[in-house]
């Protein structure tokens, strides 16, 4: 390591956060440049923590082993750690994952791609509980496996919701998506793998704080022409095919403020409000709005 300054003090740290803000996969060769980059940098390093450390985030075995080896103040995790993936591929990761979110009890977005049949879920909910989550991905039949009441905390904060449920399309499916919904008070974006149009309406009609409510598809029907889409009538309900949101990479990208798939919605919601989009009612993103070039609809007519 090298301590001999070059710039001021002032400059050199912002020269140097700035890099590792703007390109991650620098931060672990800058963490060696001098005791003070380090110092300056290390809060970056765990800030997003992924199952196998995609696009330079911080894999989650280098979070457990610096949690595991109490060199470091329970302080230092819950300040650093704010977007956190625990999957159930990674099966250390979940066999520790009620420690991990009780040590990084400051997340800000959580995702989680794991279901009961990987771990019994009144082992993570208590410490799931103590979170005030901002952005939340998760199968929700996971969420509400225990009661209510054990769940209700980590509810009250989230404003963004990305179920990874595949629900059928069914009275029943109506009743329990509702009887979830209502449990989250400050809901604005919805996100949900289904194409029932009298489902949209109900979601609609019943969360009044909504924005924005996108149906992910992963292909349109082959058969179905584009105009022939049925949509609700309600310019906050947005159709997109894509092959890539809702995946780990654009949840990365989201979480650290790039262009989502939930910010593409906001951007075409708005678009169609002051009538740049045509026709009027067109509820899908094209490439010709240049909007989010990952949720584009291809033309399979």
């Amino acid at each position: 390591m090298c301590d001999a300054p070059f710039f001021p003090p002032e400059l050199e740290r912002e020269i140097f956060e700035t890099a590792a803000e703007l390109y991650p996969e620098t931060i672990l060769p800058l963490l060696h440049v001098s005791r003070r980059v380090h110092d300056w940098i290390e809060w970056i390093q765990y800030r997003t923590v992924t199952p196998f450390g995609t696009l330079s985030t911080c894999p989650a075995q280098v979070l457990l082993d610096a949690i595991q080896s109490n060199l470091k103040p329970e302080s230092f995790f819950r300040d650093r750690v704010r977007h956190l993936h625990i999957s159930g591929f990674n099966r250390e990761a979940l066999e520790v994952a009620p420690k991990l979110l009780s040590a990084c009890n400051a997340v800000q977005t959580l995702r989680m791609t794991i279901d009961a049949d990987q771990i019994q879920p009144e082992l993570i909910l208590p410490a799931l509980a103590a979170l005030k989550l901002r952005r939340l991905s998760a199968y929700l039949k996971f969420i509400f496996a225990g009661s209510v009441p054990d769940c209700m905390p980590v509810l009250t904060s989230v404003t963004h919701l990305n179920i990874f449920d595949w629900l059928p399309s069914s009275p029943a499916t109506n009743d329990q998506l509702s009887s979830w919904l209502i449990q989250f008070p400050v809901l604005t974006h919805v996100t949900i793998r289904h194409d029932s149009v009298p489902l949209a309406r109900n979601i609609l009609g019943l969360c009044k704080n909504l924005q924005v409510l996108i149906f992910l598809q992963q292909e349109w029907h082959k058969h179905r022409k584009r105009e022939g889409i049925p949509w609700p009538e309600d310019d906050r309900f947005v159709w997109m095919l894509t092959k890539s949101a809702g995946k780990e990479k654009d949840w990365i990208i989201g979480s650290n403020g790039g262009m989502d798939f939930w910010i593409s919605a906001e951007i075409f919601i708005v678009k169609k409000r002051s009538g740049e989009i045509k026709p009027s009612s067109r509820c899908w993103i094209e490439r010709t709005d240049k909007i989010g070039c990952e949720y584009f609809t291809d033309d399979t007519r």
